[in-house]
């Protein structure tokens, strides 16, 4: 799998900007037993680079965006960063290798109640999560990755520290905001 994101990022360096990943990033996803965040019909597919479903009308990103979305965090290991779409924790479960805080959120509760216990499973004890549709409590954030599809991003702003940065998995557009640009539409 590891193999297949760093040539895919080679592949696709005119569209990210980005023709090699962060060591840190594919390490972690090195890591992380990916087969473990897929229901059983769907494990032999789990190092596929594709999205693969999860049921409930969920599916699981392909390995190379989420190794991409974690890459264009930059993060250190002193970030506290937010997740809108747990999904079944993968995503989360890299992050927490990653970032110092992983705050996530999941809209579907009976998806969360299963994530819980399957990144409790792994040993990711810097994550918290919380079912609905905002943290404004925990803000501000370092770093935003929004997974699922929400209707308006421009909410996202209000949750930024002072060169917070947020990205979406439509299509590769990245959305940045950092101090100065933080008010505008995004």
């Amino acid at each position: 799998m590891i193999e297949t994101i760093r040539n895919e990022a080679r592949l696709t360096v005119r569209y990210t900007g980005r023709s090699e990943l962060s060591e840190r990033v594919l390490e972690a996803m090195e890591e992380i037993p990916r087969h473990r965040f897929v229901p059983r019909y769907m494990r032999m597919a789990a190092y596929d680079n594709a999205v693969l479903p999860v049921g409930q009308g969920q599916t699981i990103s392909q390995p190379f965006i989420v190794a991409l979305m974690t890459d264009l965090l930059e993060l250190t290991g002193s970030e506290k960063v937010l997740e809108i779409g747990t999904g079944t924790g993968y995503q989360t479960a890299v992050l927490s290798h990653l970032a110092a805080q992983v705050y996530s959120i999941e809209y579907l509760p009976a998806l969360l109640e299963a994530t819980a216990l399957r990144l409790a499973e792994q040993g990711c004890d810097n994550v918290h999560l919380r079912q609905g549709n905002g943290w404004p409590d925990a803000a501000p954030f370092d770093g935003i990755i929004v997974t699922a599809a929400p209707r308006r991003m421009r909410i996202f702003s209000a949750f930024f520290g002072q060169y917070g940065k947020v990205f979406h998995t439509a299509g590769f557009k990245q959305m940045i905001a950092d101090h100065a640009t933080r008010e505008r539409a995004i």
